[in-house]
């Protein structure tokens, strides 16, 4: 791989695993790619130069042993978790969390 970008994104956010049926899919790859741009202050470059980079280094995008890991994993998938609702600020979703006694009691 030519590309000191693309070394340290695979370096720091993701890792091979040799016992990993299926790895990353595209979407999963060029998401935490952006997670790790976002945090180290770099420029992100088309998901193209992203496959390119990978094919340099004998990786296949679609057919791959790789799983995120690091800082950029858990932004990808903080980011990408639906949002739940405050069950405690809407008394229609949660009545009886509101008027229920405490279930644990710390003395």
């Amino acid at each position: 791989m030519s590309s000191p970008h693309f070394e340290a994104f695979l370096a720091e956010a993701t890792r091979e695993e040799p016992d990993v049926e299926a790895g990353l899919s595209r979407d999963e790859l060029y998401g935490v790619y952006i997670s790790w741009c976002l945090m180290n202050n770099e420029e992100a470059r088309p998901a193209t130069a992203l496959w390119a980079a990978l094919r340099a280094q004998g990786t296949v995008p679609d057919s791959n042993r790789l799983v995120m890991t690091g800082p950029a994993a858990a932004d990808y998938i903080i980011a990408g978790a639906p949002e739940l609702p405050d069950v405690l600020d809407d008394p229609f979703l949660a009545p009886e969390l509101l008027l229920a006694e405490p279930v644990l009691q710390v003395s």
